[in-house]
């Protein structure tokens, strides 16, 4: 099992080492950060595709306070006494710690001419339940990835290599008594989006896992909508969010949705999104991705 989760670090270490070791060659020819040719840049802070908004597991910054509600009669095994926390409708916390970081733009978007990127992303992603006085720690995600991004008139793409590990929380683990404490999966995803309008980004995409323990999806396929304002506008300081995201695997066969509405607030160069959110379908934990859950409360995420 560790060498299942941690065999994909050399492949994203030797990426980032061909990445540094051919800065040299590009040394000479490389425009100047102010240029305007649209040459090589490395860790510019701008992204041909952004970040996807109301995916459960996508890198960022956020945390919401929820009402859910988890199917318990489907986790086999666990000590059914243990399960009294879970059972019936209960306050639970979300927190996602992202990062991604554009290592090298090869080029920017100009007639004729798609922007291309290849980025860094690391991501945690945890639930924790309140209704308990130690406010037991549910489970975590962890995401290791290496995006490939492209962006053209309107149309994005992007391809990435994940690793995904999903962990039970200690005190859950304990308090239920379950055989198993953590599954792992790499793979490849790919995502094509396209905007009808700047504000306005529909997508559609899938993923495939060469490698995955029992019990994890090999393919899913997912799709959404997005309208975010603040995306593109830079007048006001409010602007209006809608988002969805819908996936499905061959795991579960069944289709999981996680949408938002709210508001975002722009704070001299930080976006602030508050945001009513809600989910049903499989599970967002992903040891209980085989698992029916609906939620809906508070959430905000921080856009530096």
């Amino acid at each position: 099992m560790i060498t299942s989760q941690w065999h994909i670090g050399p492949a994203l270490l030797g990426a980032l080492w061909w990445l540094a070791a051919s800065a040299t060659a590009h040394a000479q020819s490389a425009p100047s950060p102010d240029s305007t040719d649209g040459g090589v840049r490395w860790f510019q802070s701008r992204e041909p595709f952004a970040p996807l908004i109301a995916d459960p597991l996508e890198t960022q910054i956020r945390g919401s306070v929820i009402s859910a509600d988890l199917d318990v009669d489907e986790i086999e095994g666990a000590d059914p006494e243990g399960l009294e926390v879970l059972a019936g409708r209960h306050a639970e916390a979300e927190v996602a710690v992202g990062y991604r970081q554009n290592v090298v733009q090869f080029q920017r978007e100009s007639p004729g001419r798609p922007a291309i990127a290849l980025a860094f992303e690391v991501g945690v992603f945890t639930r924790f339940l309140l209704d308990t006085p130690q406010k037991d720690f549910i489970g975590a995600d962890f995401r290791v990835g290496l995006p490939f991004q492209i962006a053209y008139s309107g149309w994005e793409g992007r391809v990435a290599i994940l690793h995904m590990s999903s962990h039970f929380g200690d005190d859950l683990f304990s308090r239920l008594g379950l055989p198993n404490a953590q599954v792992t999966f790499d793979g490849f995803q790919l995502i094509a989006a396209r905007r009808l309008i700047p504000p306005v980004r529909l997508y559609v995409g899938g993923s495939f896992n060469f490698h995955s323990n029992p019990g994890v999806e090999e393919l899913a396929a997912q799709w959404g909508v997005e309208w975010d304002e603040s995306a593109v506008s830079r007048s006001g300081h409010v602007w209006p969010l809608v988002a969805a995201d819908f996936r499905i695997t061959d795991e579960t066969e069944r289709v999981a949705g996680t949408a938002l509405a709210g508001a975002t607030f722009r704070i001299s160069s930080t976006r602030l999104q508050l945001s009513v959110r809600g989910h049903f379908g499989p599970s967002t934990i992903g040891k209980f991705r085989n698992i029916d859950e609906n939620f809906i409360g508070l959430g905000v995420r921080i856009i530096p």
